[in-house]
């Protein structure tokens, strides 16, 4: 197997990236596609629709594998717009075809499960507010946030991230048109609901606690400088 040179290692992880890239942006335009859809037609509740919602949120993963590739590749860490691309688009998707599967429930005079789907769209929105500014101050004063979170707090972001998936695919499909679908699905989004919140705060306490120990330990450039050692010849 022919060793790749540097150059080849560098133009092959920057293509990795760039597919990353490319999936993130295809998440992002085919939830507005899909949202657009079920807003214009009468029939969206379909399994060509579903499949359509289950494949745009398989490319999470899909991008999530190639980024990772590309880091090592490049023998560096994930670069942060990378990852701010893809926690965007993630709640730019989710929030686009939850939007849309409201108004479409409330045309359909299923009000319990739109105010349902409403209530637990609102949380989720709030509390990716609050997480986004507690980011965006740890981003501000720690040197590496990611490091302050926490395994256990990744693992149950994927849960919750798996969670509101299987909401939103069952949503688009003709299950939703069954009262004994609603009352599921809505238990569905509810757990994600919750699931959300509670991540939520667990990512705050934890980035809480990256900034407090980046603030109390200093930086390199702010460490004492020994005095010189005295010239034994000018003694």
């Amino acid at each position: 197997m022919t060793k790749r040179t540097a150059a080849q290692r560098r133009t092959l992880g920057e293509r990795l990236q760039r597919g990353a890239d490319l999936l993130c942006h295809a998440r992002h335009m085919g939830s507005g596609a899909i949202a657009a859809y079920n807003l214009a037609s009468r029939n969206s509740r379909n399994w060509r629709a579903t499949a359509l919602v289950a494949t745009t949120y398989a490319t999470d993963k899909a991008d999530g594998i190639l980024a990772r590739q590309a880091s090592v590749v490049l023998d560096r860490p994930p670069t942060p717009e990378g990852k701010k691309l893809d926690q965007t688009v993630d709640k730019k998707a989710h929030n686009m075809l939850a939007a849309s599967h409201i108004i479409t429930a409330w045309q359909r005079r299923q009000r319990v499960f739109a105010g349902v789907m409403a209530v637990s769209l609102g949380v989720q929105m709030w509390r990716d507010r609050i997480v986004n500014t507690k980011r965006d101050e740890a981003d501000a004063v720690a040197r590496d946030t990611d490091t302050t979170i926490h395994t256990g707090s990744i693992r149950s972001s994927k849960v919750k991230m798996a969670v509101i998936a299987a909401a939103d695919i069952g949503t688009q499909s003709p299950v939703a048109d069954s009262r004994t679908g609603r009352l599921a699905l809505g238990t569905a989004h509810v757990a994600g609901t919750v699931l959300s919140v509670t991540t939520g705060m667990h990512l705050v306490s934890e980035l809480n606690g990256g900034i407090s120990d980046a603030l109390a330990t200093p930086y390199p450039d702010e460490l004492p400088v020994a005095a010189p050692a005295p010239d034994p010849a000018q003694a």
